[in-house]
């Protein structure tokens, strides 16, 4: 009979000191308990828009924070009128958009401010096929004018504000992302010219003065255009 009442009393020890003791996969590990929580995201998105056509790099720091990085560009010719005098224009827009997001619902919707880095600049030819064309309200021929050039770029680095839909910081997976904003702009003109053979001495002096009034003239109707929109669209991937 002891030795029934001692085998009972080890087997019930040994219960105890197993249900006392957790084995590891009892026991919740730190990949467990941080199941569900990401650190650092990042996404990529193809987009275009108003800035041209580019790249954009997303980070998600935190539910309700990121930061993106965007380098888009875009070319193309056009006939421009200013002051009454047709020029072809060759325009590239070249811009790096730097912005801090704020997603005030941890989730797509987003308010973004920061920089955009513009290399943005136009480069101007009059033209002068025939007839006349008013330089300063003067009337110059073909043949009084060697070349008319202007230039325009929209300063280095311009505040930018505005409002997005994209991929929430933690997120994962496709998403439609896109942007409505403005940057802040500074436009910056030059406007030069040179004489054609018609025009000597005095005459030639007279048509750079009357340029240089156009430039005066010139940057007056440009100083008017301090907002650019930004419009974008694209479609990304979050990992």
């Amino acid at each position: 009979m002891f030795r029934n009442l001692a085998l009972a009393a080890a087997m019930s020890l040994v219960a105890a000191t197993a249900s006392g003791q957790a084995t590891p996969a009892d026991t919740p590990s730190a990949a467990d308990t941080t199941a569900g929580e990401r650190g650092v995201t990042f996404a990529l998105a193809p987009k275009v828009g108003t800035l041209g056509v580019g790249l954009e790099l997303d980070l998600g720091l935190y539910s309700m924070f990121g930061v993106r990085a965007s380098a888009t560009t875009w070319s193309r010719k056009a006939t421009l009128t200013e002051s009454g005098i047709r020029y072809d224009a060759n325009i590239k827009i070249a811009a790096t958009l730097l912005t801090a997001d704020l997603h005030p619902f941890a989730g797509a919707f987003r308010i973004s401010a920061g920089v955009a880095l513009n290399g943005t600049h136009g480069d101007l030819s009059g033209r002068v096929e025939s007839g006349t064309i008013s330089i300063n309200g003067v009337a110059y021929t073909a043949s009084d004018i060697g070349s008319l050039i202007g230039k325009v770029n929209f300063g280095d680095a311009n505040p930018y504000l505005g409002i997005g839909w994209g991929s929430s910081p933690k997120g994962r997976g496709f998403f439609l992302t896109s942007d409505l904003g403005a940057a802040f702009i500074k436009p910056k003109s030059t406007l030069n010219g040179t004489c054609g053979p018609a025009l000597t001495g005095s005459a030639c002096a007279k048509f750079q003065s009357d340029v240089a009034a156009e430039e005066q003239q010139f940057k007056q109707a440009l100083d008017s255009y301090s907002v650019y929109p930004v419009a974008s669209i694209g479609l990304g991937w979050r990992f």
